[in-house]
């Protein structure tokens, strides 16, 4: 099985005619991490949406020199527990995140015209897995089953795997394909949960902002259900049948990390990881304790892995993170639109850069 594993890093750098290093102004690129809280005019305008979120926003932007953004959100949910305008505040954050990162993708799809590097190396996988098929590879060498996994709440990957997999219409379309599938651990801008409590006054004659806002200023007393939706409204608040909804994506956290994930979905990724022989990491990296743990199952004798990163530092810095894994680790740098447009990809995806 071929494990392909993509962080901030690929939404990032997921146009190869928009590249970075090329255009680093662009207003509307998916932000890293440490971006998430950035001073762009339209992240702003989205904070001012939630303004619960707006007394921590200082705490996220002007960070001490080497915390990140999960460090100081590790740190406000730990200040959490009893104290309930953070629950609140928290709430409001992710709000923020469904609202602005929903925005912001829609408007990297304007630059992007539906030409992303998400699609190229799925169609490259694809040329590898038929190959494999044909001449009957060997599975250490083939491309049997291959398991997409990410940590972005945007939908590019969706669109990529909707356009070259099988289209999604319903939560069960990440992983019914017999030979593909996609698993979105820390949630998604499009996913929601069903509220159970607390119940929601006159829910069908209300707005979705007037929900969204009460479901924030309630935050101490929600009780969520394991329910997932695939949803297209914008912002959450309430379903086509009216019921209160909660956005399902995680609060970005470096431990204290919980999966946002339907639970047949992440059943079927632990039971995917004996069976990984190939590990291609792009754009993540490794610092979620609670992912890393779960790599440990890879037992399968040589796996073969790559770290795609901007630069051989911050690929030597993953490695580490993940030395306990004891792959044959080739680096690709450049980030995600050199690794595609150089041949890398395809001479990883070939079996070869051993």
């Amino acid at each position: 099985m071929l494990m392909v594993v993509f962080g901030a890093g690929a939404s990032y750098d997921s146009v190869p005619h928009r590249h970075p290093d090329s255009f680093t102004n662009l207003v509307h690129r998916p932000p890293l991490a440490n971006e998430l809280f950035a001073d762009r005019p339209r992240f702003t305008e989205a904070m001012n949406r939630f303004p619960a979120c707006e007394p921590i926003i200082p705490l996220l932007r002007h960070r001490n020199e080497g915390d990140s953004v999960e460090q100081v959100l590790e740190r406000l949910q730990d200040q959490a527990r009893g104290h309930s305008e953070r629950v609140r505040q928290l709430a409001a954050i992710r709000f923020y995140l469904h609202f602005m990162l929903w925005d912001c993708k829609q408007q990297w799809d304007t630059e992007a015209k539906r030409i992303t590097n998400y699609r190229t190396l799925l169609d490259l996988i694809e040329l590898w897995r038929d190959k494999s098929e044909s001449e009957d590879y060997i599975s250490i060498d083939g491309y049997r089953s291959v398991c997409l996994v990410t940590f972005n709440y945007d939908t590019m990957l969706d669109d990529a795997f909707g356009a070259s997999v099988r289209p999604i219409t319903t939560l069960q379309d990440y992983i019914a394909s017999p030979t593909y599938k996609l698993i979105k651990v820390h949630g998604s801008v499009n996913w929601a949960r069903e509220v159970e409590a607390p119940v929601i006054a006159d829910i069908g004659a209300r707005g979705p902002w007037q929900i969204a806002h009460e479901l924030i200023d309630r935050a101490s007393d929600l009780k969520l259900r394991s329910v997932y939706r695939l949803v297209s409204e914008w912002p959450i608040g309430k379903s086509t049948d009216n019921r209160a909804i909660f956005p399902a994506l995680a609060i970005p956290v470096q431990r204290k990390q919980d999966f946002e994930c339907p639970k047949e979905h992440m059943d079927l990724l632990r039971a995917s990881m004996p069976d990984v022989t190939k590990l291609l990491i792009i754009g993540w990296r490794g610092n979620e304790q609670h992912f890393v743990e779960l790599l440990r199952n890879l037992r399968h004798p040589g796996v073969r892995g790559m770290i795609v990163a901007e630069n051989q530092s911050v690929a030597a810095k993953i490695a580490v993170h993940l030395q306990h894994l004891r792959p044959a680790w080739n680096t690709g740098v450049g980030g995600f639109s050199h690794f595609i447009t150089s041949g890398e990809a395809d001479r990883f995806l070939g079996g070869g850069l051993s």
